[in-house]
């Protein structure tokens, strides 16, 4: 699987409708799944092979602990295709939970991708150059 990457800023029109970039196309896939990311408020974009062994994992979980869990992942998930243009139609709900509205940045995140609103990916990265997390980065030796 290629690597997914970059950062892209983007609008989402007002039937929450917004082009996927073409270098993110390429390489999640002509079908994938979209979810609340569990880590964020943004909309997590995982390529079908990423998310069928994410989905073995949660299958994999004993009934009564891990019905919860499966719960909250699978009522989120979408399954996206873009259009011939390359627009995807992200659903209201996912939207409302990211607080995507107009400007919309996508980043690529090796195995995903990821959909923010613009202010919301601003205050991530501010958390992004703290210090420590800086120093995590150094001590990879990046």
């Amino acid at each position: 699987m290629a690597r997914l990457c970059g950062t892209y800023k983007h609008t989402i029109d007002k039937k929450n409708r917004m082009f996927l970039p073409a270098k993110i196309r390429a390489n999640i896939g002509d079908k994938f799944i979209a979810a609340k990311s569990l880590s964020a408020k943004c909309i997590a974009l995982y390529p079908e092979e990423v998310w069928e062994e994410f989905e073995k994992a949660l299958k994999g979980l004993p009934k009564v602990t891990g019905e919860p869990i499966r719960r909250k992942v699978f009522s989120s998930m979408e399954e996206l295709t873009p259009d011939d243009k390359g627009r995807i139609l992200i659903p209201a709900e996912l939207c409302s939970y990211a607080g995507l509205e107009k400007d919309v940045v996508v980043i690529g995140v090796d195995d995903h991708a990821e959909i923010w609103s613009d202010v919301s990916r601003a205050e991530a990265e501010v958390l992004e150059n703290s210090e420590e997390l800086l120093e995590q980065i150094a001590a990879l030796g990046l």
